[in-house]
């Protein structure tokens, strides 16, 4: 067979194969236009890491994904759904509270023919079917099936991040994550996490966020709720606090620190009105939950709050600040720490991803805990993980310490990375002692810098 035939042939049989399942169905064939393929390499622990995923072309000739795909990346690859060369791209935006990226490649060529997916619909999403559209093992792919529910829920390993999800019925596979989802093809969100039957899309209110956040040119990320509260309290409770007859609301039980509320909100405050909507005691604010009202504010922003204390109606305006307490366990940059052949890392939400197979669980739940608390009794304090070690032990002897929680080096609790530089710096030790948390044995290592007096 001549060349140019093959090509023709084996051109038609390309796409015989890839849409033939959608065949009646042109709009998802007109959306695997806008599809992408990505590749994403990270080295560590002298291996290589090679993660999939799937994003798909927006406005401004860019492309959207989700960030697990690419955070932490050496290098990103990119090509459209029966493209053979990959592009070089790299990540533009980090949507690190919220599991979303913006990625771009220098090469302009690439968008040629692309549809761009409009993401802007202010539509109301409750039921319906919701259809993905991705890529997988290079071919055209749906999932579909029915929606399951409309929440809140927390978008990572730690439950600080809480944002509005869409649950449907049906599992993807891994490396699907990223890709567009419809209803009634309408774009609605971004396939994001899979478990058992279960596939979960993040909302495209949170999407329409986190583009409108971006068109400064720089992320501030979403405000979050500075403060804690529990609902339904009974009459006799509210009667103690000397609340008004009738008065509907929830008290507060704690307050984010960093975050500003923690300068005028106190616990047993009684929050009753929020931008002047009543607050039920159910928490809701004309069916809508405080959380939905927080997620739609962006830094800077201004809120008014109408609460009782000791009896005393107070009003207060306001000014919505990012709390960094949270950045604090988002491990937002790779920090990898090298000290005498030892490999640490520091301890976030990442750390616990990345090592999530091997980590203890034990040690796990106690990092969740220590989080949790630390929201209202902030501290400096970094917690690091030990990740590696290339000289002084067999593999069978680091296995007992490996992921484990550092609790002291030679009896310093370390509160930072410079504090371990210093201790492995130090001449004066001929070991170094590394007592983890939960192991009674310290690890115990020759220092390689020991000045013999």
């Amino acid at each position: 067979m001549k060349p140019f035939l093959k090509n023709i042939v084996s051109q038609f049989f390309f796409y015989f194969v890839v849409f033939g399942i959608f065949l009646g169905e042109a709009w998802a064939i007109e959306i695997s236009s806008s599809l992408v393929q990505i590749e994403s390499l990270q080295k560590m622990n002298n291996n290589i890491h090679l993660k999939k995923g799937v994003g798909f072309v927006i406005d401004k000739n860019r492309i959207l994904t989700n960030l697990h795909t690419v955070k932490d990346s050496d290098k990103i690859s990119i090509k459209g759904l029966g493209e053979k060369k990959y592009l070089s791209a790299r990540i533009e935006f980090s949507g690190y509270d919220c599991d979303l990226a913006i990625l771009k490649t220098s090469d302009e060529k690439f968008f040629y023919g692309k549809k761009k997916i409009e993401t802007n619909f202010n539509s109301e999403i409750s039921t319906g079917l919701v259809e993905i559209i991705g890529i997988e093992e290079n071919l055209l792919k749906k999932y579909s099936g029915q929606v399951q529910g409309v929440r809140f829920e927390s978008y990572g390993y730690f439950g600080i991040d809480f944002h509005k999800i869409i649950e449907t019925g049906f599992e993807i596979k891994e490396g699907f994550s990223g890709s567009p989802a419809f209803i009634e093809n309408q774009f609605v969100g971004v396939a994001f996490q899979t478990s058992k039957m279960k596939s979960r899309i993040i909302h495209r209110d949170v999407v329409a966020h986190f583009l409108k956040d971006i068109e400064d040119g720089v992320y501030d990320g979403f405000v979050e709720l500075g403060f804690r509260f529990q609902i339904r309290a009974s009459q006799n409770t509210k009667n103690y606090f000397r609340i008004p007859k009738n008065q509907t609301g929830v008290f507060i039980t704690s307050t984010v620190k960093t975050s500003g509320f923690e300068k005028f909100l106190q616990p047993k405050d009684f929050l009753s009105e929020i931008d002047g909507v009543p607050v039920s005691d159910e928490g809701l604010l004309n069916s809508r939950a405080i959380l939905e009202i927080f997620e739609k504010k962006y830094v800077g922003d201004l809120i008014k709050l109408r609460y009782f204390r000791n009896g005393k109606s107070i009003q207060k305006i306001h000014k919505l600040q990012k709390p960094y307490i949270f950045d604090f366990y988002r491990d937002r940059e790779k920090v990898q720490i090298h000290c005498n052949g030892i490999e640490l890392r520091e301890m976030g939400r990442d750390t616990i991803d990345l090592y999530r197979e091997d980590f203890a669980s034990s040690l796990a739940y106690y990092y969740l805990y220590r989080i949790q608390d630390s929201l209202e009794n902030f501290s400096d304090t970094k917690d690091f993980v030990f990740t590696n070690i290339s000289t002084g032990f067999k593999r069978k002897e680091r296995d007992e310490y490996e992921n484990g929680i550092i609790e002291s080096i030679n009896s310093v609790v370390p509160e930072n990375y410079h504090n371990i530089e210093k201790i492995c710096k130090d001449k004066k030790n001929q070991f170094i002692q590394i007592k983890f948390i939960g192991i009674n044995l310290p690890m115990v290592l020759k220092n390689p810098n020991f000045a013999n007096p």
